[in-house]
């Protein structure tokens, strides 16, 4: 270590770094004191360097490291060759496809001309037959007349003359086939092999990457596409564009975040025009990998199945309570009568199924049998076919007013809302009661009783998650609550509040796919994650639900569900 040369070879005891002076204890440090300098221990001195150097170390080294990369990138130009042989194969690939393709096409045209060709000849042939038919007849005329030499054949002449024009008529009126056949080449393809021929070639940036897949998006929705890149901190354009193939370009807002010093960016865009889109994303005005992608812009509300008492019997009275899609994405409606609707996706109406109960709510198992409950007369839960043949009914000596019903699969545990008992269980193999869950909230008005957790005041749905946790619409209580597999309570993550992300007397809940919770609430319908956080509200006030109740995923498709709205006695399909 270094000493000071003043003071007999002291060694150093402290630093001060704002003059960058070493001090021995003999040394006056008076004056840096005095002007608040940073003074620090040489001890203290030395770790500060050490760690500074470290990162100092480290940025050279990953200098180099990067910069060396750079170098081989540039030298060896490897990554380049090896996208030109890709390119190159997949040129050859494109080549030989269009190739394939247009033999396939040729032969079939080809051979569509022999059928035409052997269906004239066909045809040519029966028109010959015909045109000799009437050639003898006006042989036969003609050898008639010829042989008539004296005037009292006059009388033979004018009928002649009918049979002759009753010939002349044939021929001028005989369909001899003319047509001819001709080849129209597609003016579509001309353009496109014209425009861009078999592709074309673009260079990208390959530090940058689109991660987002093609999508479907909700028309004036606002919507992510997340773009990766390897060289963060470095600052640099990120443009989208949303075009179509005619070259239209979108109306919307688009902003671009950068998130981890720019390690991924997110784009968020929004379309007011149905249809199919592109979004070009660059970067400085270069392609980036994975751009561009397919974006679809569908409608919120897709249609409305109009009041369905127009397609019941006369003496049905009764309105509609839920809905359950079938795999082949078809609508089953109940209405609490022994009359189920089935419609398609379009809103038609397709057929009247009759059940021996009154169908209320429904839940569709795996192996096409299906279960409902019935509180309308008997209150009871009924096991049925695909056709609403009855298997067994079960419960009726613990359900008071049975409404929503979901089924355990795996276990083939059915749960059942009881608007007297909470939620109670049965197997759904032999109906056996299997348990209750949550407690009945009793209204004390003298003490103001508020519902504890488990309490439950008219429950009208249930839903199950991939996790089987059991969520409940608590009706009455204004609220959802969530319990475990061994139907311990778990959360309230819904409360009772008419603002946007609260509900007021929900009645109808599903969980999606992806674990997202659906509620349908008073007058409205809204969507929450796994979490029971607000996602957003599905329709809009304009939409006219009141008092939405039931809500089924349709299969097939898309986030796209129906919900059977009450008051109107109809139902409505949502993308969402």
């Amino acid at each position: 270590m270094d000493t000071c040369s003043i003071h007999c070879n002291n060694e150093f005891d402290v630093l001060c770094t704002c003059c960058q002076q070493l001090f021995c204890k003999d040394c006056d440090v008076a004056a840096c004191y005095q002007n608040k300098h940073d003074v620090i221990t040489m001890n203290t001195a030395i770790n500060r360097f050490s760690k500074e150097l470290d990162k100092v170390r480290k940025l050279t080294n990953d200098i180099r490291v990067k910069l060396e990369a750079k170098f081989e990138s540039v030298l060896s130009n490897a990554n380049f060759e090896r996208h030109m042989n890709l390119c190159k194969k997949d040129i050859e690939f494109q080549k030989d496809f269009i190739i394939n393709e247009a033999e396939k096409k040729s032969a079939k045209l080809l051979s569509d001309l022999e059928k035409l060709k052997k269906e004239r000849e066909m045809c040519r042939s029966v028109n010959l037959k015909s045109l000799q038919v009437i050639k003898t007849k006006f042989d036969d005329e003609d050898s008639s007349i010829n042989k008539l030499s004296k005037p009292e054949g006059l009388k033979h002449l004018e009928t002649f003359q009918d049979s002759l024009s009753d010939i002349r008529d044939q021929v001028i009126n005989f369909n001899n086939e003319s047509d001819v056949p001709t080849f129209i080449p597609f003016k579509q393809l001309n353009d496109i092999m014209s425009c861009n021929g078999i592709g074309e070639i673009v260079t990208y940036d390959p530090d940058y990457e689109v991660v987002t897949t093609n999508t479907s998006v909700l028309k004036g929705e606002t919507f992510t596409v997340d773009v990766l890149s390897s060289r963060p901190n470095q600052a640099c354009q990120v443009v989208s564009t949303l075009t179509r193939s005619t070259g239209e370009k979108s109306i919307g807002e688009q902003s671009v975040t950068y998130i981890n010093g720019g390690e991924k960016h997110k784009i968020k865009s929004s379309c007011i025009s149905e249809g199919d889109w592109k979004m070009k994303i660059t970067v400085d005005n270069r392609n980036i990998k994975g751009s561009p992608i397919d974006i679809v812009v569908v409608p919120r509300l897709v249609c409305t199945i109009d009041n369905i008492s127009n397609n019941m019997g006369k003496k049905n009275t009764k309105r509609v309570v839920d809905v359950m899609s079938l795999q082949d994405g078809s609508i089953l409606i109940s209405n609490g009568s022994c009359e189920v609707l089935k419609f398609n996706q379009s809103g038609s109406f397709v057929d009247s199924i009759e059940s021996s109960q009154n169908v209320c709510n429904m839940c569709k198992l795996d192996d096409n049998h299906i279960v409902y409950s019935n509180h309308v007369n008997g209150p009871c839960i009924v096991l049925c076919n695909d056709q609403f043949e009855e298997i067994r009914s079960f419960g009726e000596d613990k359900l008071a007013y049975p409404s929503g019903v979901t089924v355990n699969k795996p276990t083939r545990v059915v749960y059942v809302t009881d608007d007297q008992h909470g939620v109670l269980k049965f197997s759904v193999d032999n109906g056996k009661y299997l348990g209750r869950i949550g407690r009945t909230f009793i209204i004390n008005k003298s003490e103001d009783k508020r519902p504890k957790n488990e309490e439950m005041n008219g429950p009208l749905d249930v839903a199950l998650n991939h996790d089987n946790q059991l969520f409940v619409a608590d009706t009455l209580n204004s609220r959802v609550q969530i319990f475990d597999t061994n139907g311990e309570f778990v959360s309230i993550p819904i409360c009772a509040g008419q603002e946007d992300g609260k509900v007021i007397c929900p009645c109808g809940i599903i969980v999606d796919e992806v674990g997202n919770i659906i509620v349908s609430s008073n007058n409205k319908l809204q969507l929450f994650n796994r979490n029971g956080d607000f996602i957003k509200r599905i329709d809009h006030k304009e939409d006219g639900l009141n008092i939405p109740l039931g809500i089924t995923i349709i299969k097939g498709t898309a986030r796209k569900l129906a919900v059977a709205n009450r008051t109107g006695n109809n139902v409505y399909i949502y993308n969402y």
